[in-house]
């Protein structure tokens, strides 16, 4: 086979640009959100509008309990099938105070494009989409068949994949599956990643008098926020190394090969630690052993810690109730 030109590709990429932008724009401007079950049969149209023009047919698959149908697509031929995962919802875009521009906006500032969801997952999506839409325009034929599974419960945990898995096996099989997203290294290289951490989303709930209750009696009172701080402090020491009992006997450390694997890769330690403002890492850690850390050991992270008065000025009270939100990334054989 040969390899097709290029140029006429990126010159009506060039030509079309900022039409594309204000397609992701308009992509980005409805909230699709699953936990709150808002936007969804919005988000399912949307997905089925980009892909048939492309000359995909499209299945709509529903589920149990009125769940975010998963979107199944086909098109293309040729001898090799590559399956392609997306979803349509995104996360919540509160607290809306930190936003300075609105949510859903797509407001572009300085070469940047901000939408709750754009990196995860619309702006992935979309490239897909519009990747194909410019090879059909300027070269011609797909190389190779393409399928397709866009779901819309993927910021939940996707609670009703397994199903649609077991179920339409046969509309999934493939040579190769590419996952929703790309990214590049801090240094701005291009990355394949082959594999991931598993997840485990927790909420941990606590109770204290059955209503808040004056902190004059801070002493005598069960305080729910003072038993959670006290309960998560166990899962780690002071550095920030997970404790739990019997971890190690739970996680696979690294391979030879993936040591191997780890060593080949390049890593920038100052400008990863200008990503995200800091002049040093938790645990002491140093050098490669960032990278090592990332991508081999298990996590515990506190996403959000709810309890008593959050607003301005003092609320002396013992509150009634404490809540934490809690996710644990998985490495090989450990299970949630």
């Amino acid at each position: 086979m040969t390899t097709p030109d290029f140029t006429a590709y990126d010159k009506y990429i060039d030509d079309n640009f900022d039409s594309m932008v204000q397609e992701l724009r308009t992509f980005c401007s409805t909230p699709t959100l699953a936990g709150q079950r808002v936007g969804l049969v919005e988000g399912v149209a949307a997905v089925r509008a980009l892909l048939e023009p492309l000359g995909a047919t499209t299945n709509a698959v529903p589920l149990e309990g009125g769940a975010p149908p998963v979107v199944l697509a086909d098109l293309g031929s040729g001898p090799r099938t590559l399956l392609l995962y997306n979803h349509y919802d995104v996360q919540p875009p509160e607290p809306l105070d930190l936003w300075d521009s609105p949510p859903y906006a797509g407001d572009v500032r300085n070469g940047r494009f901000y939408a709750r969801g754009v990196a995860d997952d619309r702006g992935d999506f979309l490239s897909r989409v519009l990747a194909i839409r410019a090879y059909k325009a300027a070269i011609g034929d797909l190389p190779l068949r393409l399928r397709w599974l866009v779901e819309g419960e993927e910021e939940v945990g996707s609670p009703h994949l397994t199903p649609v898995v077991e179920q339409h096996g046969s509309a999934l099989q493939a040579d190769w599956c590419a996952w929703e997203g790309s990214s590049r290294t801090e240094a701005g290289d291009a990355q394949v990643v082959c594999g991931l951490k598993g997840m485990l989303y927790v909420e941990l709930h606590a109770k204290g008098p059955d209503h808040d209750s004056h902190s004059g009696a801070g002493g005598i009172l069960p305080n729910p926020a003072w038993r959670l701080v006290t309960a998560l402090a166990t899962l780690r020491d002071s550095t920030g190394n997970l404790v739990m009992d019997g971890l190690d006997t739970v996680v696979d450390p690294p391979t030879e090969q993936d040591i191997k694997a780890a060593e080949a890769m390049p890593f920038d330690e100052q400008a990863a630690l200008a990503v995200y403002g800091l002049d040093h890492w938790q645990r002491g850690l140093k050098g490669r052993d960032v990278l090592n850390a990332s991508m081999f050991d298990p996590t515990a992270n506190i996403a959000g810690f709810h309890s008593g008065s959050g607003g301005e000025g003092a609320k002396t009270i013992v509150p009634s109730t404490a809540m934490v939100k809690m996710d644990f990334r998985l490495v090989p054989r450990q299970t949630p």
